[in-house]
């Protein structure tokens, strides 16, 4: 829907009937947060978005390397999908957030990319800062059919 003149604010809503069911592949770490890295409900599935995090010891992995931060993203969201039942091939869109030290780079992910998630349209988002400042990419996936 269109946004009305002068507004200040447009939202985007999505609603899902059923139980919600938390998914998460077995790591601790989430245990002790207030959200998993996805669940399902109404037949999809929801993801958080990822940076290359380790989930065990919580240390931001390969700082200052755009191509392995993206290449552990994409893994763990795979990870993440197949204990869900689900794979990569079935994401339909990537939101990317990527720092102005990964632009250069950037374009160097669009293989690794296809690798993970062929059928996946990406929106890119040039951001100042990431919640660590060794994260040069986080990923949010779209809602996959469950």
């Amino acid at each position: 829907m269109p946004v009305e003149p002068g507004a200040q604010v447009a939202i985007d809503a999505l609603a899902a009937m059923g139980g919600l069911e938390a998914i998460n592949p077995g790591w601790a770490r989430y245990d002790t947060l207030t959200y998993k890295p996805a669940v399902r409900a109404g037949g999809k599935i929801f993801l958080s978005g990822f940076g290359a995090l380790d989930p065990v010891s919580q240390q931001a992995l390969h700082a200052g390397d755009l191509l392995a931060q993206a290449d552990y993203i994409y893994a763990s969201i795979e990870t993440v999908l197949t204990a869900a039942g689900a794979s990569g091939s079935a994401v339909t869109g990537l939101i990317e957030y990527v720092t102005p030290d990964a632009v250069a780079d950037y374009p160097r992910t669009a293989a690794l990319r296809a690798k993970h998630f062929p059928n996946a349209a990406v929106t890119s988002v040039v951001c100042s800062a990431l919640l660590r400042p060794e994260f040069l990419l986080e990923t949010i996936p779209s809602v996959v059919p469950a």
